[in-house]
């Protein structure tokens, strides 16, 4: 095991430790009580400098690298984090694709300093004119939520990314599977954007990818160890019900799919960190986020066979986890989508 591999276990151990005291169940279904319960739970991530692992030392950030904030988006997915911390990452991770300039370093520093961010992957239709946005674009995580939005949008010279003061955006989300996750439209009307020269759109959208992954990983641990759990404790004929075979080459089988989304996240994670040029890295990319979005709704799937009847009440964690996994698999293209696009590459090109 490098030393890369054991800190980031290091910081993993330590961020599930505070996320089991303070995102608890009771935790989660207050949230979908409280639209604005969010904010107790983002601000102790921003006193404990989690949004600020990935971002540049430079720009007030940690500068722990993409590996280490896949690790700790891992810890978000397993306790159902109801805070951006996912999509700010995702916008952080966008902003660092491109060299430094005012708007670049202006909203990271902002992003280590607290605000709220999101990537919006908009249709190159959307232009920028006159340093101005006008148009919609839908499927934004955290859409309300975001003080920052990092926009894919369209110029005279092709993609580009651009910055957006997203406090003056309209948004609007309607009911979703997860209400800790929603998901909206932006809706530009000549909104001021500033453009980062430089920006790379596709590696912004790789790094999603991975990003997504990790929380996904993290969601399909926690339905694992909730079926393992009750598999080892409940009985049925005189014998625990993980004896049977019907149940333990499930989980063996949930198990491997975890494991196997599990190291492709990671290799793409460290990719990202130590790969500048992004060669070769769309492919890795999708295999990490086919692999996790397929453990996440496999496992939780699974996980309620298990328990049965149980599983499916709201005193159960489960279909919490199968929110979370619907749309996190959903986001950016699910395990069919990738799956797809790999298998009609050449093969030197899906490698």
């Amino acid at each position: 095991m490098t030393s890369l591999d054991l800190d980031a276990r290091d910081l993993r151990d330590s961020v599930r430790a505070v996320l089991a005291r303070e995102s608890t169940l009771d935790a989660v279904r207050a949230a979908t009580e409280e639209p604005e319960r969010w904010r107790e739970a983002w601000a102790m991530a921003v006193e404990l400098g989690w949004p600020a692992v990935a971002v540049p030392a430079e720009q007030g950030g940690l500068g722990l690298g993409v590996h280490a904030q896949a690790a700790i988006l891992e810890e978000a997915g397993y306790a159902l984090f109801g805070a951006p911390l996912v999509s700010t990452t995702i916008a952080a991770t966008a902003l660092s694709t491109a060299p430094p300039s005012a708007a670049r370093d202006g909203a990271l520093g902002a992003i280590a300093a607290g605000a709220a961010a999101t990537l919006a992957l908009g249709d190159p239709g959307l232009q920028v004119r006159a340093g101005s946005l006008d148009g919609s674009v839908p499927h934004v995580p955290d859409a309300g939520r975001a003080a920052i939005a990092v926009v894919l949008c369209g110029t005279a010279s092709g993609p580009a990314l651009c910055v957006v003061d997203a406090t003056s955006v309209v948004s609007s989300a309607g009911p979703g599977p997860d209400p800790n996750r929603p998901v909206g439209t932006l809706d530009f009307a000549a909104t001021p954007a500033e453009r980062l020269p430089g920006g790379r759109p596709e590696r912004a959208e790789q790094a999603a990818r991975v990003l997504h992954a990790a929380e996904l990983v993290g969601v399909a641990a926690r339905a694992l160890d909730i079926a393992v759990e009750h598999a080892g404790r409940r009985r049925q004929f005189g014998r625990v019900i993980g004896e049977f075979q019907a149940v333990k080459h499930r989980l063996a089988d949930d198990y491997v799919g975890l494991e196997r989304a599990r190291s492709l996240t990671a290799a793409a994670a460290t990719e990202l960190d130590v790969n500048a040029s992004g060669e070769g890295f769309e492919a890795l990319s999708r295999m990490a986020k086919a692999a996790a979005s397929e453990a996440a709704m496999t496992g939780v799937r699974d996980a309620i066979q298990v328990l049965g009847a149980m599983g499916i009440t709201s005193e159960c964690e489960l279909p919490w986890l199968l929110r979370r996994a619907r749309v996190g698999s959903q986001l950016l293209g699910d395990a069919r989508h990738h799956y797809a696009w790999l298998g009609s590459r050449p093969p030197e090109e899906a490698r």
